[in-house]
C-alpha cells in the first residue's frame, strides 16, 4: 500500500472513531493548542517578522474555517 493510500485509510477509520468517542472536540481543541504553541515559539525565534496579533488572527481562521467545513456550513451563510 501507498503512503497516500495509508494516510487516507489512517483518515477513513480515525475521523469516525474519533467521532464515536466524542473525541473530535478535544482533538480540535489540542490540535489548536498545539498550533498556538507552535506560533510563539516562531514568535520568539523570528520576531521582526511574525507579530502573534496577526499569526493568532490567522491561526483561529484557519480553525473556524475547519470547523465550518466539518460542519458543512458554508462561510458564504456566516457574510
Amino acid at each position: 500500500m501507498e503512503t497516500s493510500e495509508k494516510r487516507l485509510d489512517l483518515t477513513r477509520t480515525f475521523v469516525p472513531l474519533a467521532e464515536e468517542t466524542d473525541l473530535v472536540v478535544p482533538i480540535d481543541r489540542w490540535v489548536l493548542r498545539q498550533a498556538c504553541q507552535q506560533i510563539k515559539l516562531w514568535q520568539q525565534i523570528y520576531p521582526q517578522t511574525l507579530s502573534s496579533k496577526s499569526a493568532l488572527i490567522a491561526a483561529g481562521a484557519v480553525y473556524f474555517c475547519g470547523v465550518c467545513k466539518g460542519e458543512k456550513i458554508p462561510l458564504s451563510f456566516l457574510i
